[in-house]
């Protein structure tokens, strides 16, 4: 019969007839066996099995053994023998009785010198089913492989066990690799920027939500899964439900389906998802799971509607420049055309289908063979097409246009294989213009090409990288093939803490997450090895586990944040100067929903509150006839939608103020009113001093009227006064050059006269002639120095023309410093005030003065022209300059005196300078001892001087 162990495991032993004692086949020698090499171990074991199966034999020959018995010993030796895994009968003493081919390597790992006796710890194993008298199942690892041991103990009172291997290191593997790759999936999914969700299509409830959805619409996985799917729909905008209930449609009948939406964050704004849905079935094909992936493609919705209007602006600089593209398939007449180059080739678009052939028979025939050399050169350069050639259209007229190409290839066995070519084709008059139009549109496609993605990098337990994905190379500027490992990374990359220090390269995430932490949200800057750049980054990392809890890996999700971190920093700026401008502000800003209910004011006039405030209405808090003012104007707003200003006294207080007010309408983002918002500023001491102001204008102008006749007199006598100065100035320089000119002149000569006499008569004695020779020579000098004082003092040409005057001071100036004086006269300047002449004369003299001693220049000019009854006068030259804000404190500079006396005579000067710039100066000064200022202003705007 057959004997059940309570573990399960089965020992057969045949039944035997009680009147004739069991004959017990002798499966190994009795005893110890002798120990020996391998090859007398294993004959002896082939003889004992013979013996076993002779014994078979003789048992199918004995009557006393029913068949039952002989097919359960035949049994026995056949799955013992042909068993692929190790099968041991070993002593209570741990020695093995027999042992199967399979078990032989296994026996050799357990002792190589081949003595049949298990280890110890294989022994207390059969110490511990001896005493449990129960099966014991354990997993072992014997060198390279990993075993389930089960030891099963005999009945009673047999004193061995049975051992049966089985060699489960591939299946450990196996389950090794599946719980890593159970570890990786479940931390990929939980830190992807994509939100991944299960929906429980039995119970509309969800099973999962990955945490990445509070990154994405501010909800946190618990508040999302506390919503059914009816829930979660009311989120979604209502002008995108119509295509979210057809992709459920779709979802129902494929299986698949994908829909973009906006759906509405926490912070109650809108965001474009792409949420990618599939059906999970049981077995009868009822759907039981609904599966998603929903990712934020807000970004690349506004990526989309830019390479939309990037496309329209292309395709209006093609038309506008002339400008066609094309595209062939290389070795065929496939060819495509848009429709712009239809013009260029002087067809209709409905007059010929676009093939190769039709573009070369609008080519010039001269042309042909040079642009399909320059065609073919350049495919097997690899190199691009460009070729200037000319086309004939079928009125016979002839075009010149230039066309552009790129072919693309493929490799092949042998070589390179052209697949097509694409291009342009343009005017070659507008060639520049379509070239810069083409290459701002190919820099906006690339730039929108390039949108934004998350860095994903994973790493095993030694920092060795197993995957970094694309955008590593755009985020970081290098490529990341380059990096063996995380550490390598880590020490050339240039990353900064948020503070911006840099960042120790044991807080990396990765290094972090090696180490067992969890990041979530970390921002930090890393520089773009390519551009230098510094770019935000939000990190999120983590460990991998396999199922004993030890690290066999990191995962790190970094995400570009550069632009989100502009935008708060600006946002931020911007509330905190709207908070300082509205904290600041002197006047009252309030604003009142659509029944006139204040919700929020500035600063509550005392002795309001915001509490005592909001929620009430104006006829709640002021006069009947007020309230009744302000209420007509608000809604007036509130019905056409326009601001209104206005001018209001109201009673408060007792007393009546006055407000300036500006009421506009409050409107939501969609542009409907939902309010009016209103600026009011208290012009109560305005209005008070403007009326304390127009009585004191009254009086002050009787005052001033008064004054300024007494002024006007004062003017007029202080410009006598100055002529007065000016005539007695001038007079005392005549008198002193009548002096030199009669008295010192006539002195000096008779002294020669004298000398001359005196070295006549003292020729004779060298010495006295010379001295006398001396005496001469100084005797002219200084006649020639009298002359010239003299002329300088009172020059001659004064009282002529004042231009031929100005044209004799410019030769003296060049004769004695050096300085070339260009006079520009517009005709005769005769002037009637000998006094105002011989002023403006001294004047020119001290401004060409200035120039030689501080301008170090060698040319200077004078401009000089007579504007009615003004004189227009102008010193300019281009010398080094000077800070005209700078002239008082220049001691003995002369130009501040000049110019106070011209201001006395009722003329202008303007001083235009700079340092290293030049100077000049513009004078206008009336020809009259008392004139007007409307006579000197009209002057100046006659002339275009503006002193």
């Amino acid at each position: 019969m057959v004997k059940k162990r309570n573990s399960g495991s089965e020992n057969i032993e045949p039944v035997r007839e009680s009147n004739r004692p069991r004959k017990q086949p002798n499966l190994v020698s009795a005893g110890r066996p002798q120990p020996g090499n391998s090859s007398d171990l294993n004959e002896q074991l082939r003889t004992e099995v013979e013996e076993l199966r002779r014994q078979v034999l003789e048992l199918r020959e004995s009557k006393h053994w029913d068949e039952r018995s002989i097919q359960g010993w035949e049994w026995l030796a056949r799955i013992a023998e042909e068993n692929p895994d190790p099968v041991l009968q070993v002593s209570q003493q741990g020695v093995i009785h027999y042992r199967n081919p399979a078990s032989f390597a296994l026996c050799r790992q357990w002792n190589p010198s081949d003595e049949l006796i298990v280890p110890p710890a294989i022994h207390e194993i059969i110490k511990a089913a001896y005493a449990s008298a129960e099966v014991i199942h354990q997993e072992m690892t014997i060198g390279d492989h990993t075993y389930l041991i089960t030891v099963a103990p005999a009945p009673t009172p047999a004193k061995y066990v049975n051992i049966y291997a089985s060699d489960i290191t591939e299946r450990k593997q196996a389950e090794e690799a599946l719980r890593e790759s159970e570890a990786k999936f479940r931390s990929v999914l939980d830190n992807s920027q994509d939100v991944i969700y299960r929906l429980n299509l039995l119970t509309s409830c969800f099973d999962y939500i990955s945490p990445s959805c509070r990154t994405v619409v501010g909800y946190c996985a618990a508040e999302l899964m506390a919503l059914d799917a009816a829930g979660m729909r009311a989120m979604i905008h209502p002008d995108d439900l119509p295509a979210l209930l057809a992709a459920l449609a779709t979802l129902e009948q494929t299986g698949t389906a994908e829909v973009e939406y906006r759906q509405r964050t926490k912070s109650g704004g809108y965001r474009w998802m792409s949420n990618r849905m599939s059906l999970t079935c049981g077995a009868d094909g009822r759907p039981l799971y609904r599966n998603g992936n929903i990712r934020d493609i807000t970004d690349r919705k506004r990526a989309e509607e830019a390479l939309r209007e990037s496309e329209e602006r292309l395709h209006l600089a093609l038309g506008a420049a002339r400008m066609g593209a094309w595209q062939w398939e290389v070795g065929t007449e496939h060819v495509a055309w848009s429709p712009e180059l239809y013009a260029l080739l002087g067809y209709e678009p409905a007059e010929v289908t676009p093939t190769h052939q039709a573009f070369r028979d609008r080519i010039h025939p001269q042309d042909l063979a040079r642009w399909e050399q320059t065609l073919r050169g350049s495919m097997e350069r690899c190199e691009d097409y460009s070729c200037e050639f000319r086309v004939v259209w079928a009125d016979g007229s002839v075009h010149w246009v230039e066309g552009r190409g790129r072919y693309a290839y493929t490799g092949t066995e042998g070589g390179m294989m052209t697949l097509w070519m694409r291009g342009v084709l343009a005017d070659y008059e507008q060639r520049k213009q379509a070239e810069e139009a083409l290459r701002e549109s190919e820099e906006r496609l690339t730039a929108t090409l390039h949108s934004m993605q998350d860095e994903v990098w994973i790493v095993d337990a030694q920092g060795r990288v197993i995957l970094i994905n694309e955008a590593v190379q755009e985020h970081l500027g290098v490529a990341p093939d380059r990096w063996e490992d995380i550490y390598a990374a880590i020490a050339e990359l240039e990353i900064f803490l948020s503070d911006g220090t840099p960042r120790p390269a044991e807080q990396a995430p990765l290094a972090r997450a090696l180490r067992g932490e969890v990041l979530a949200g970390v921002q930090e800057m890393v520089r773009n090895l390519a551009t230098g750049e510094l770019r935000w980054r939000e990190v999120t990392s983590a460990p991998i586990r396999d199922q004993a809890g030890q690290i066999t890996g990191a995962v790190v999700v970094a995400r570009d944040i550069t632009e989100r971190k502009r935008a708060e920093e600006t946002l931020r700026e911007s509330e905190e100067r709207l908070r300082f401008v509205v904290e600041s502000s002197p006047d009252t800003i309030f604003v009142q929903d659509r029944d006139l209910r204040y919700v929020w004011m500035n600063r509550p006039a005392y002795p309001l509150t915001h509490k005592k405030l909001v929620g009430h209405t104006d006829a709640e808090m002021l006069l009947p006839e007020d309230a009744a003012r302000l209420t007509e104007i608000k809604q007036r707003v509130l019905a056409q939608g326009q601001r209104q200003t206005a001018e209001v006294h109201l009673t408060w207080e007792g007393q009546i103020r006055f407000y300036e007010a500006i009421f506009e309408p409050w409107r939501d983002a969609a542009g409907a009113i939902i309010g009016v918002a209103g600026y009011v500023r208290d012009i109560t001491e305005r209005k008070q001093a403007e009326e304390e102001l127009r009585k004191l204008t009254a009086t002050l102008e009787s005052k001033v009227m008064q004054r300024t006749a007494e002024l006007r007199h004062r003017a007029r006598q202080l410009q006598k006064l100055t002529l007065e100065m000016s005539e007695a100035e001038d007079r005392e320089r005549k008198r002193l050059a009548a002096i030199l000119h009669d008295d010192v002149q006539q002195i000096i000569a008779a002294a020669k006269y004298q000398l001359s006499v005196l070295r006549n008569r003292v020729r004779e004695n060298a010495s006295l002639a010379a001295v006398g020779e001396q005496i001469d020579q100084m005797l002219k000098e200084a006649v020639e120095k009298s002359r010239g004082l003299s002329h300088e003092l009172s020059p001659a040409a004064l009282y002529g023309d004042f231009a031929e005057a100005l044209d004799q001071l410019a030769r003296q100036i060049q004769a004695k410093h050096g300085l070339t004086v260009r006079v520009h006269a517009s005709g005769q300047v005769r002037l009637q005030s000998n006094a105002i002449k011989a002023f403006l004369y001294r004047t020119v003299q001290e401004l060409l003065f200035n120039a030689v001693k501080h301008a170090q220049v060698k040319e200077a000019r004078i401009r000089v022209r007579q504007c009615g009854r003004c004189v227009c006068l102008s010193v300019s030259d281009r010398g080094r300059g000077f800070d005209p804000a700078e002239l008082r404190e220049a001691a003995g500079f002369g130009l501040l005196s000049i110019r106070e006396r011209i201001e006395l005579l009722e003329g202008r000067m303007k001083i235009r300078s700079a340092p290293g710039k030049g100077s000049t100066f513009s004078l206008v000064v009336p020809d009259s001892e008392s004139t007007s200022p409307n006579l000197v202003h009209d002057a100046i705007r006659g002339d275009g001087v503006s002193p």
